[in-house]
């Protein structure tokens, strides 16, 4: 048949084009079909536009092929349509058409996919097609059942504003991103990932409908995603990750509201602060608290590395900062007694040994100097070097500083240094800037003004810093008593 035209047509009988062979150019445009149709085996060699038609009762197109462009926008399927087996070789158009029930399992697209504004009132089944350029679901209206199961999505999809009542996407192979943006859930959507190639499955903006409303996420292979997104979302309903394995996951801005579920799921690389605070909570829930200490400590360095990218800060951001890097200094924020420990007798007795004998100064301050000159001028890739890079060349250098200290003491035997120091390390002991002590204190026993007041400083930060200490150390060994 060539250059078939029955636009604005109106065919009451039932029609029958069944092993068709559309040549030329087909026009069904605004045509109105009010019995059933077969379009079964059928070949659409050239465009078929079939846009704002009317099917009001039964289609079949299954077994068909369209090897140029189609188009069904703005038609409406007031009955069942099928579309089972169909081979699309090129773009097709499914916009703002209405769907009573539809079957596309067994599909075949190869080129792009737009169900853009389509609404779909009944079930409808995606079961087992295939998709080998981008598909675009966006503000499609899911009202009932929908089957993406055993699907091959080997491009980007999208599901911008979509509506789903039920989705399933079971063994689901997504070669490439699928993004849910603006989505919203009245019942559940069930994913169930077959991965096998880095991909990235985005959430954004999730409405859940009411506290009924499910999202499940399951990996059931052994592939690993690049990244897992859930974005400003409030969770009324629930929202299960089970077995998913990811380089990187974002819950960035998600209230959870007590209804994220995570389960035997591994992430490389926690991308902020919101996504730790969410996965230490889900940790206290199931009562795992070494796990959300865990979290807990990665929250506070995330949060310490977003008010370092924060524009304009207060004081009591450089205060944040300056606190998280101490605590991380100290007892890897809570989580390491051991390192407290020896945190609380190395840098009091670091500042003792600079305010009994200022002449260290100036060799500690080149030590370190150097160590920071080797740190930022040798590495040639930034990403060398860390905050843990940083923390060993602070206690190597306090640590070489205190052994050329000690060496002189012990060479020289001058035994009144560890008399001094052991006096210092009291945690309530005093006598050394006491009055009463004033002609004995190795802080007065000098005769310059300046060199009491270095001393006296150095004096007070190492206090500070046992008091600090001690705390730490209480608070990293009680660690595991930590509740939420």
């Amino acid at each position: 048949m060539r250059n078939a035209n029955f636009s604005w047509t109106l065919f009451n009988n039932e029609i029958n084009f069944t092993g068709s062979k559309f040549i030329g150019g087909t026009d069904f445009y605004y045509t109105s079909f009010n019995n059933k149709v077969n379009f079964n085996f059928a070949s659409f060699n050239n465009e078929v536009d079939f846009s704002h038609a009317s099917f009001n009762n039964e289609v079949n197109f299954s077994n068909s092929i369209f090897k140029n462009k189609a188009y069904f926008s703005g038609g409406s399927f007031a009955n069942k349509v099928n579309f089972s087996w169909t081979q699309f070789d090129n773009e097709v158009n499914f916009s703002i058409t209405t769907f009573k029930e539809a079957d596309f399992h067994f599909s075949k697209f190869y080129d792009k996919v737009d169900f853009s504004g389509a609404l779909f009132d009944n079930e409808v089944d995606f079961s087992n097609s295939i998709f080998n350029n981008e598909v675009d679901f966006s503000n499609v209206s899911f009202d009932n059942k929908v089957d993406f199961s055993f699907v091959n999505f080997k491009n980007e999809i999208y599901f911008y504003g979509t509506s789903f009542n039920n989705a399933s996407f079971t063994r689901t192979n997504f070669f490439k991103n699928i993004y849910f943006h603006g989505i919203s859930i009245s019942e559940k959507i069930e994913v169930l990932i077959d991965m096998k190639y880095d991909t990235e499955i985005k959430f954004d903006n999730v409405i859940f409908e009411n506290t009924n409303s499910n999202l499940f996420i399951v990996n059931i292979s052994n592939s690993k995603l690049n990244k897992i997104s859930i974005n400003n979302s409030n969770i009324d309903g629930k929202i299960i990750l089970r077995n998913i394995k990811a380089e990187n996951i974002d819950l960035k801005n998600v209230n959870t509201l007590g209804n994220l579920h995570i389960i035997g799921c591994d992430f490389d690389k926690i991308l902020n602060s919101g996504t730790a605070r969410a996965l230490k909570n889900n940790e206290y829930k199931k009562a795992n608290n070494i796990k959300a200490l865990e979290y807990s400590s990665k929250e506070i360095e995330m949060h310490k590395e977003e008010l370092k990218r924060k524009n304009n800060k207060s004081y009591k951001d450089w205060g944040d900062i300056i606190s998280i890097e101490l605590s991380s200094l100290y007892s890897d924020n809570g989580l390491n007694w051991i390192k407290s420990f020896l945190c609380t007798i190395l840098f009091p007795t670091f500042f003792f040994t600079l305010s009994y004998n200022i002449n260290y100064t100036p060799m500690f301050m080149y030590i370190f100097l150097s160590f920071i000159y080797f740190l930022f001028c040798n590495y040639n890739n930034k990403n060398d070097y860390n905050n843990k890079n940083i923390e060993e060349y602070i206690f190597i250098s306090t640590i070489i500083c205190l052994v050329v200290g000690f060496s002189q003491y012990i060479y020289f035997r001058d035994t009144q240094y560890i008399k001094e120091l052991f006096n210092f390390i009291a945690p309530t002991d005093f006598s050394q800037i006491s009055h009463e002590n004033a002609d004995t204190s190795y802080i007065y026993n000098c005769k310059s003004g300046i060199e009491i007041i270095f001393k006296g400083i150095f004096y007070f930060l190492g206090k500070i810093a046992f008091w600090y200490g001690s705390v730490q150390t209480v608070q990293s060994f009680r660690k595991f008593s930590k509740k939420e």
